[in-house]
């Protein structure tokens, strides 16, 4: 099973607010309430600065044993929660998105004129219109194979979490064209755009692990400090 690979450009972003505080580190309500000002400039400015893009591909996993995916055509992913949660996926959806570049060079720029608040708070929306692109790829993946084909859809997983070893995004990297949307990787496994995003997410009529369709990676992950966790309520 493979499907070639997908091209998505002008993908919607609502830039949620209380996601952006969340990223500054805030709880919401007036915790932050002196930059709110800055947040809603540049969410209303932030439209000139994005080029939101993604790419993904279908693939079908050949096994999960001994802590490795093993996806068709040879390459796998290595790691032992990753394998635990792909148990009874029949393949797996694979994809990377941006941002693009401009909005990094104006949060550059912002920095080097000292402007640091609104450096923080663009810096803040891009990590938040980053996911969103991601995010927007999976409500496609839940509406094409989740609705239409009846397949389970398993959690949006990424490289570089705590369950999983960075240098597994080569493997992403490895399985798509990603130079179709400006991305490339660094030796050090790292994004270019730094605005980008990459996700796996499992499918198949018998996957043990489901959830949601905007569900983040978060109950896989231990780490407790992280500015963007989402908590349960």
């Amino acid at each position: 099973m493979n499907d070639g690979c997908e091209v998505l450009r002008d993908i919607p972003l609502p830039l949620d607010t209380e996601t952006i505080v969340r990223h500054l580190g805030g709880s919401g309500g007036d915790s932050v309430g002196r930059v709110r000002a800055s947040i809603e400039r540049w969410r209303a400015a932030a439209g000139e600065l994005l080029a939101p893009r993604a790419i993904y591909r279908h693939i079908a996993v050949e096994s999960t044993a001994d802590g490795t995916v093993l996806l068709a055509g040879g390459k796998g992913f290595h790691s032992a929660k990753v394998s635990g949660l792909f148990r009874g996926a029949d393949s797996v959806v694979v994809m990377v998105g941006t941002v693009g570049e401009a909005l990094e060079a104006e949060i550059t720029r912002l920095f080097a004129e000292a402007e640091y608040m609104d450096a923080l708070v663009l810096d803040a929306v891009g990590s938040v219109a980053a996911e969103e692109v991601c995010q927007y790829v999976r409500y496609l993946v839940c509406r094409r194979y989740g609705d239409a084909l009846g397949l389970r859809v398993g959690p949006s997983l990424s490289p570089g979490y705590q369950y999983w070893d960075l240098r597994d995004q080569r493997v992403i990297f490895d399985l798509l064209p990603t130079a179709e949307i400006g991305v490339t990787l660094t030796d050090s496994c790292l994004m270019v755009p730094r605005k980008s995003g990459s996700a796996v997410v499992p499918l198949g009529r018998e996957l043990r692990v489901t959830a949601g369709e905007d569900e983040p990676p978060c109950r896989f992950c231990d780490r407790q400090d992280c500015p963007a966790r989402v908590r349960a309520h």
